[in-house]
């Protein structure tokens, strides 16, 4: 019957004359499936390439499938409301063929249950969720059979955009199978209980989300994306950017992948609990983060970073690890290599765990800009297996001994913070009612914020051992110290840069040019003074040993 129907149609299609503009089809309660079915195959057969069918109207009980065929250039655009009768038993509740596209738009909405909602088979054919559309199906498997339920299950390519809805219960939200398929995301929100937000099974796929809010629920044990490309070969890409946010509120990464995961523009990703070793907010071969984006745990991993691949961490990029999670850890199976980059004031931070962690033969790390922080003593504490890490005049190692039990530090002090290499400046500070550690390292500075309570030189009462006076000045500096011998005295600009430096041995015999300081003592008992009169007016930071002072050049 639906052979005759559609050989009858194409006749019709060659017969008659083909209508100008867009075609309106509105479905009612009291119509069959097949009756809608003849009604808009029909209408597609009467519209011009890059023409449209509109679907309005509604129908709750239906119960069968819907087919379609939609040839290349032509669109469906459903607005109805359109829900499958209980129980169901097809297999999709609309099923269509043709790389024509079939968009659900406007305020249009198709509910199954034990059913996928949409099925293409064409691999040319698209896929769009827009306005308030939405899609919504229930269950693990199909019903009679074990085929996963998918909201969209296609061969082609899918696009979410504006506040759509995609929601399921188990099975997977989206799923595509043939080879360079492209799922673009630009808006609305993918969310799944028990399921995967996004699979693609074919080879190189793009999964490109600018926008919108993909989650899975917190009893949830598998990736909310994940592009199941295994070849150590693959091409597989997946970028979030923009506003987006890709969440795993369960025992599952928030990303999967074996080719590329690219983080940029603001955009987040995050994992919230623990699961295996090998899970993280994003687990792939190759990862990139920069643009301001940020990816975060609080168990196991931020990034995983599988068999001899690389991660980059630029464009203040950050990558976070809270609690017990690791931020960045390289995996091997087979291939012992790895490599990390981390630069143009790029955060790799991490609490309880180390910043950076590996057990490969052949691993390199090269810190040319940003920092890597984590609690600790020791440098080996922030990375595990610290051999092959080459860090430049810019990059920036901290951590912070916690375990000392200090709650309070003195404003510009660096107590209990470790820093490296010796170029850099870091100290306990407050930015915009945050509380933690500024640090800076030529033209790399920034700021890690710490629950800490950190306060003014005042409130702790001149706890301070060393003494800088006067302070401002417009000349010179001393530098006394009631507790150590005063060394070596340098001098940093707000960015980093060091400006002067002066050692005890240096002043001794010298008759200062101020007149205040000509008497003054050998600098071996009596501190450092060093002139900064060719200054530039402005706030400066003198560091002393392990402590940082502020200063005003008047």
């Amino acid at each position: 019957m639906k052979k005759n129907l559609f050989i009858t149609i194409f006749i019709l299609f060659l017969a008659l004359p083909v209508w100008a503009g867009n075609i309106y089809v509105e479905i009612k309660q009291e119509q069959s499936v097949s009756e809608i079915q003849e009604e808009i195959q029909f209408a597609i057969a009467c519209i011009m390439d890059y023409e449209s069918v509109y679907v309005t109207g509604s129908k709750t009980n239906a119960d069968e499938m819907l087919s379609l065929i939609i040839p290349t250039e032509r669109t469906v655009v459903w607005s109805a409301f359109y829900k499958s009768s209980y129980p169901f038993s097809a297999q999709a509740l609309i099923h269509f063929e043709g790389n024509g596209t079939f968009e659900i738009g406007y305020d249009g909405a198709l509910i199954t249950e034990n059913a996928h909602v949409v099925r293409a088979y064409a691999t040319k054919s698209t896929v769009v969720v827009s306005g308030n559309g939405k899609l919504q199906t229930s269950g693990d498997f199909v019903l009679g059979t074990t085929e996963e339920v998918r909201a969209i299950s296609t061969s082609g390519n899918v696009e979410i955009k504006d506040n759509a809805q995609l929601i399921g219960t188990g099975g997977e939200v989206i799923g595509t199978f043939d080879d360079n398929t492209n799922i673009l995301i630009s808006g609305g929100s993918i969310t799944t209980l028990s399921g995967n937000a996004i699979v693609t099974y074919g080879k190189d796929p793009n999964i490109l989300i600018s926008g919108g809010y993909l989650s899975n629920d917190a009893n949830n044990t598998y990736p909310t994306i994940i592009a199941f490309d295994p070849r150590p070969d693959s091409k597989a890409m997946i970028h979030v950017s923009g506003t987006a946010k890709v969440e795993a509120k369960g025992k599952g990464n928030a990303i999967s992948s074996y080719g590329t995961v690219k983080l940029s523009g603001n955009a987040q990703v995050s994992n919230n609990l623990a699961g295996d070793n090998i899970i993280a907010a994003i687990r792939s071969r190759d990862v990139e983060i920069f643009d301001n984006a940020k990816v975060s745990a609080r168990k196991n991993s931020a990034i995983a970073c599988l068999d001899n691949g690389t991660v980059k961490v630029s464009e203040n990029g950050t990558v976070e690890a809270k609690e017990n999670a690791v931020a960045i850890r390289f995996l091997s199976n087979s291939i012992p290599y790895g490599r990390l980059e981390i630069k143009d004031n790029a955060q790799v931070t991490a609490e309880n765990n180390y910043a950076v962690l590996h057990n490969l033969q052949y691993f390199t790390l090269y810190l040319t800009g940003g920092v890597v922080f984590a609690y600790g003593k020791d440098i080996s504490d922030v990375i595990k297996n610290t051999n092959n890490v080459y860090v430049s005049d810019t990059g920036t190692i901290l951590a912070w001994n916690k375990a000392a039990g200090n709650t309070h530090y003195e404003k510009y002090s660096n107590d209990d913070i470790l820093i490296y290499p010796t170029s850099a400046t870091a100290f306990w500070d407050y930015q915009e009612g945050k509380q933690g550690i500024t640090f800076a390292n030529g033209y790399n500075a920034g700021f890690i914020p710490l629950e800490v309570n950190v306060l003014s030189i005042s409130e702790t009462q001149g706890s301070s051992a060393l003494h800088v006076y006067p302070n401002p000045t417009s000349n010179v500096l001393r530098v006394t110290s009631d507790k150590l011998r005063v060394a070596s005295v340098e001098i940093f600009d707000v960015l980093g840069r060091k400006q002067k430096s002066r050692r005890a041995e240096e002043q001794k015999g010298e008759n200062s040019l101020n007149p205040d300081f000509q008497k003054a003592p050998l600098v071996a008992e009596d501190g450092v003074v060093i002139d900064i009169s060719d200054l530039p007016s402005g706030v400066y930071f003198l560091k002393v040993s392990n402590t940082v002072k502020k200063i005003v050049k008047q």
